[in-house]
């Protein structure tokens, strides 16, 4: 515990700023103020498979000269990062990846931060490998600014769990790459919710999922947008249950401001504003002749669809 009452505690180190192992039997819990990693992480933590649970709380600002935070978890019970404080100003930063956390712990997984930085590397870099538990990644703060930025990916999602996923972010940026991508092996659902601007080089959002896929891309005053130097949003459901989309603004600059397809069930997509593509503005379709639907109204009447070939294409494959 490196923390006091006026939240000036600091640890810095010549190699880690806090490097911590627990491979038997209780807890790894970790918590502190601020801490720096001179020249490898700021937070390490490792968990062995007799462990219980992980908890990491930092409440100041985190930075490793490698990775803000590397956590990798095999205990026996759940793993907690809390990287947020009441001002919303936390901040984890690494000269790789601003977070990366690994759990191949059958239990759940919440990750809570207020802005995360990865300099060369993603933002946050998240991998699960086993069959249960959910996962719950949350990048906010109550003003709205809370920002994930990546080098590469801003957040990026591994997941072959049959547990529920739900990332939820204000402002998500994947400077040579997705701003949020995100694969999931699992059964369990997958709920993608921002607020603010997702922007990559590549996709905005680049999601594959085998559950039912939600993302919302939303809030209340309409201005939500989602860009890409590719595709605004790419959805793709592997085999079962709904794909929704739901969005204020997305625009593809050489491919599609939405592109949606569901090998599982059907396929609805609402744009309440401007949706616009250097292909299709929105390409949906489905593969097993269940039904898409496509909405793209607002109260106003100002929603529009653009496509450089057409504005809207959606598919229905019987199979026949």
């Amino acid at each position: 515990n490196a923390t006091n009452a006026s939240g000036t505690a600091q640890v810095t180190g010549g190699q880690f700023g806090i490097r911590a192992g627990n491979y038997d039997d209780g807890a790894l819990i970790i918590s502190a103020n601020t801490v720096t990693g001179s020249t490898r992480d700021g937070i390490r933590a490792r968990s062995g498979n007799g462990t219980t649970s992980m908890s990491i709380t930092v409440s100041g600002t985190v930075t490793g000269a490698l990775d803000g935070i590397n956590a990798q978890h095999r205990g026996g019970r759940d793993l907690t990062i809390n990287a947020t404080n009441s001002d919303g100003t936390a901040q984890v930063t690494g000269g790789v990846r601003g977070m990366y956390v690994e759990s191949t712990a059958s239990h759940d997984v919440t990750i809570l931060a207020n802005s995360v930085r990865g300099d060369t590397n993603a933002g946050i870099d998240f991998y699960k490998a086993t069959n249960f538990g959910s996962v719950t990644i949350n990048a906010t703060n109550a003003d709205g600014t809370a920002q994930v930025t990546g080098a590469t990916q801003g957040i990026e999602v591994y997941s072959s769990s049959d547990g529920d996923l739900q990332v939820t972010a204000d402002n998500v940026l994947g400077n040579n790459g997705d701003g949020i991508t995100s694969q999931t092996l699992g059964s369990g659902e997958a709920q993608f919710t921002t607020y603010g601007t997702v922007s990559g080089s590549d996709d905005g959002f680049d999601i594959r999922n085998e559950g039912t896929l939600r993302i919302y891309a939303t809030n209340a005053d309409g201005t939500a947008s989602v860009t890409g130097g590719r595709t605004g949003i790419r959805a793709v459901n592997l085999t079962r249950g709904f794909l929704i989309v739901t969005v204020d603004n997305a625009d593809g600059a050489t491919e599609d401001g939405i592109f949606a397809r569901s090998d599982g069930a059907g396929v609805l997509i609402n744009a309440n504003g401007v949706v616009s593509g250097g292909r299709y503005g929105i390409d949906a379709s489905t593969t097993n002749g269940n039904g898409v639907e496509v909405n793209a109204t607002n109260a106003s009447g100002t929603a529009s669809v653009t496509g450089a070939q057409t504005g809207n294409r959606a598919m229905v494959d019987t199979g026949g």
